[in-house]
Order: structure tokens, then C-alpha cells, then sequence
């Protein structure tokens, strides 16, 4: 027998069967080929009839699926017209799509933290179609997870946080998760069957203590990073961490990020969300910008300090914060050195609004952004790494093409004294003779 979903359910066999009694455990990945999908309008009474496990995996998804959600933030953009900076900033909004996991009744919800930052709007997706609104409350650097709060609706299904364990695997295990999707709904999750030895446990280290990862031998695609890893009892192992569907792709970057393949263990996600929600994390406001105090000669009358480098993809990116910018005030309180500004922003939590004053070109103007999160550095130092691996590309492939370019031309100009004599030889040739 098999038990009813609020969904339906498509046993789909990816790979050969094997023989005997198994007739067809899926070699899949975490992944890869789906074995089990909640995306059929056909009953599973009406379905293969050949698939035993259609019972478990029906058990199996309908007590994981209602705690795996989609979260979906919309992130400021700002940009200023390089031709002219005084000019009105254009203001867009990028929408980042991931999946995540609910873990208590009051709506606390991890994901990865590409998906969500300090100032994005967040809406979390249930696969029964309900939409709850969601905070940022803080990110964990070591594992690259955010924690965000549901503002209302409660209770919610959840998935129990576990009791430690070994880190050792079952030898199968499930993974259920969202992908890229369009329109207003993310519909249902998908559930994944993987087999232990396609997934490699790797040791390291969280803020000096020992501790180990598990890493996927295959890409995560978009839209899965944030998802759960279960055991077939349903019991919560991991958070996938990884791609996220609406991430900023920079020219010539056709690599996986260094975490796409990677789940972080549900025991180490679990102490970062305790620690995060009793307030033993400190909340640090962090804006991405390197400034310095003028020196040169011609400077020595300016005011503030000024702005030498943006990260990529910081508040102070987003927000149109520009190199050369001097800024003026941070709050209303003036800034006279750069550890001024250092020193202000370690007394903001992030999350918090400030207001900024700066002269650019000349011209006086204010800037108010939403800070971010400290812990989230890695974000934006990565952004900046990749940018400039970018760049070498580019200027390598520039230089290819000109040597290219020069090669043709010698060629072109060792050929062209061959094309004139002989089109001098036939022209003459043609004058002499007559028509027969």
C-alpha cells in the first residue's frame, strides 16, 4: 500500500535496473536524476506499478517536505552612471531564489547564506502555498548558513533539530529541495535518493574546533542550496550549501562556487542557530568600503575621508557608494580618519539604517543604506576575487587576440606584393593578345 500525498508522486527510473530482487535502486545523485517528484497530475494508484519503494518514499517525502521551503529575496541594486555621476542613481531589484529548512514551531528557517542578507525583502514559500514574510536575524561565517525569522503564522511544521552523532552515513540517503523556478509559485519540492559513497566526508575546523563537512562528487544546481539531507527514516543530517538561483554570474565565470557541492552536517547547523537566536553572536554592522584620510598637497583642505575601494556586491556597492567619494558624515557624527568609521559601524548591529553625507565631484549629496553583516565578508572578498580572475581572463584573451591579430596582418602584407606583380602580369598578358 502506499500513502496519499497532498501531492502526487512519479516513481521515474533514471539509470539501468539492476537484477534479482532489487530491481531498480537508483545509482543517483544528490543532484542529479530525480527518483521521486512531486510534479504528476497521475495518482499513484494509477502510476508504475513496478516501483516497490513508492510506499516508503510516499511516507518518507510527506513527513520531510512540509518543513522544506523555497525562499525567495528581492536585493537593491543601484547603479550610477559612470558618464556622469551626479546624475539620479537607476534603483532595481534582483530576485534570489533558494530552498530552506524550518526548524522550530515559531518559524525559525536556515538557507544558505547567498540567498539572504540584511536589507532584502524575504518571503518564504511553503508547499502548501502559504507566504510568510521573513527577517534576516544573523549568518554564521564558518558554514556559510543564514538564520531568518518568520514574522507570523506560527505554528509551523519543522523539522527536529538531531542529537550528535559520528558523521557517518546511512548507506542511502535522501535529499529534498526546490529548483529554479518562474512565475508566483515554486510548487513542490523534489526528493532525491543518493547512495553514501557518492558523497565524500572532508575534516576542517568552525572558529577553531574540529569538525567535518560532507562534500556531493556533482554540481548543486540552482535553487537546491538551502535543502535538506534525511536519512530514509526522515530524520534530519545535513543543509545543502550552494548555488542559488538568481546569483550574479560574472563575465567569463563558468566554474561551481568552492561550496556548491558542499553539505554542512545538521548537528553543526543546529549549535550556530542556538547561538545565533540567544544573542551570543554579536550582530556587526559592515558597509565594504576602504577609505583613507587625503595627504596629497592639493587635498590637504579636504573634508572626511576618502573612498579608495567598494567591494563587489557590498551595501556600499548596492547602495551607490563610489570610489573617490569623500565622506562627509556617518550618522550625523563627522568623520575626520578612517578608524572613525571603523569605530561607528562596530557599535551598529546590522540591519540597522544609517545616512551618509559625502561630496562626489563637488557636489554634496546623502546616501542612506541598510548595513550588513560582518560575518558575511567572505560574500563579497569571493565577489572581489572572482572579478578580478575575471579581468586577468579577459586581458589574457585581449592579448591573444591582438598577438592573432598581428600575425594575420604579416601574413596579409607578405601576401599582397605576390597579388599585385601577378595581377600585373595578367593585365599585361590580356593587352598584348587579341581576341581569336
Amino acid at each position: 500500500m502506499t500513502s496519499s500525498l497532498p501531492s502526487r508522486l512519479t516513481c521515474r527510473l533514471r539509470w539501468p535496473v539492476l537484477t534479482g530482487i532489487l530491481l531498480f535502486w537508483v545509482v543517483g545523485l544528490v543532484v542529479g536524476h530525480p527518483f521521486a517528484q512531486l510534479d504528476s497530475d497521475v495518482p499513484i494508484s494509477e502510476g508504475p506499478s513496478s516501483c516497490w519503494l513508492e510506499g516508503a518514499l510516499s511516507d518518507l517525502y510527506e513527513q520531510v517536505s512540509p518543513a522544506v521551503v523555497s525562499v525567495v529575496s528581492y536585493r537593491l541594486r543601484t547603479s550610477v552612471p559612470s558618464d556622469d555621476p551626479n546624475r539620479p542613481p537607476r534603483v532595481s531589484y534582483q530576485r534570489l531564489i533558494a530552498s530552506g529548512i524550518v526548524l522550530g514551531e515559531h518559524g525559525c528557517v536556515v538557507t544558505t547564506a547567498r540567498a539572504a542578507q540584511p536589507g532584502d525583502s524575504i518571503t518564504v514559500h511553503f508547499p502548501s502555498g502559504q507566504r510568510i514574510p521573513a527577517i534576516y536575524k544573523g549568518m554564521d561565517a564558518a558554514t556559510h548558513v543564514a538564520v531568518l525569522n518568520l514574522v507570523e503564522g506560527a505554528p509551523f511544521p519543522f523539522l527536529s533539530l538531531p542529537d550528535r552523532n559520528t558523521g557517518a552515513l546511512p548507506d542511502w540517503v535522501a535529499a529534498v529541495a526546490y529548483g529554479p523556478w518562474t512565475g508566483t509559485t515554486p510548487g513542490a519540492p523534489t526528493l532525491t535518493l543518493a547512495e553514501a559513497t557518492s558523497i565524500d566526508r572532508i575534516e576542517t575546523h568552525f572558529d577553531n574546533r574540529h569538525g567535518y563537512l560532507w562534500r556531493i562528487t556533482a554540481p548543486i544546481y540552482p535553487g537546491n542550496g538551502g535543502g535538506a539531507l534525511v536519512n530514509l527514516n526522515g530524520d534530519w543530517i545535513g543543509l545543502i550549501s550552494g548555488a542559488v538561483s538568481g546569483e550574479q554570474i560574472l563575465p567569463g565565470q563558468n566554474r561551481i562556487p568552492l561550496d556548491a557541492g558542499v553539505i554542512v552536517p545538521a548537528e553543526r547547523v543546529a549549535e550556530a542557530v542556538m547561538e545565533i537566536e540567544s544573542g551570543q553572536r554579536e550582530a556587526r554592522g559592515f558597509m565594504g568600503v576602504q577609505t583613507l584620510r587625503p595627504t596629497r598637497p592639493d587635498e590637504e583642505g579636504a573634508e572626511g575621508i576618502k573612498v579608495v575601494e567598494v567591494l563587489p556586491q557590498s551595501p556600499a556597492a548596492r547602495y551607490g557608494i563610489l570610489v573617490g567619494d569623500q565622506l562627509i558624515r556617518f550618522n550625523d557624527h563627522p568623520l575626520q580618519r578612517a578608524g572613525d568609521l571603523t569605530a561607528m559601524l562596530a557599535e551598529i548591529p546590522h540591519g540597522e539604517t544609517v545616512e551618509i553625507d559625502l561630496i562626489r565631484a563637488g557636489v554634496p549629496r546623502s546616501v542612506t543604506l541598510v548595513l550588513g553583516d560582518q560575518d558575511a565578508l567572505y560574500l563579497f572578498v569571493s565577489a572581489k576575487r572572482q572579478r578580478t580572475e575575471t579581468l586577468a581572463l579577459l586581458r589574457r584573451e585581449i592579448k591573444l587576440l591582438e598577438s592573432r591579430a598581428r600575425m594575420f596582418k604579416d601574413r596579409l602584407a607578405r601576401l599582397q606584393p605576390k597579388a599585385v606583380a601577378s595581377s600585373t602580369m595578367a593585365d599585361s598578358s590580356g593587352g598584348s593578345s587579341s581576341p581569336r
